[in-house]
């Protein structure tokens, strides 16, 4: 039966990182205060809109004045319903 070498067994729990290494790790993770890069980040684009086909609607259409209406009547209803149930 041939010799089998005999390894230090170790141990389960993953090595602790040293503080330098959580240091550099929170440097990595905060991007520095760079003003252009803030801006940068405020004008992005929001994400598109999808109906949960994943096609794109780009922007709503707005509303017609008849839509307005009709949801502003819509919410006087609406809370009529909640003041007659209080």
């Amino acid at each position: 039966m041939p010799n089998q070498t005999q390894y230090p067994t170790t141990s389960k729990q993953p090595r602790q990182p040293t503080e330098r290494e959580l240091d550099r790790d929170l440097d990595n993770s905060f991007p520095a205060s760079d003003p252009v890069a803030s801006e940068q980040r405020v004008t992005a684009k929001p994400p598109p809109r999808t109906d949960g086909t994943g096609q794109d609607q780009g922007v709503l259409p707005t509303p017609t004045d008849e839509q307005k209406a009709q949801a502003q009547k819509n919410r006087r209803h609406l809370e009529a319903d909640q003041e007659r149930r209080h």
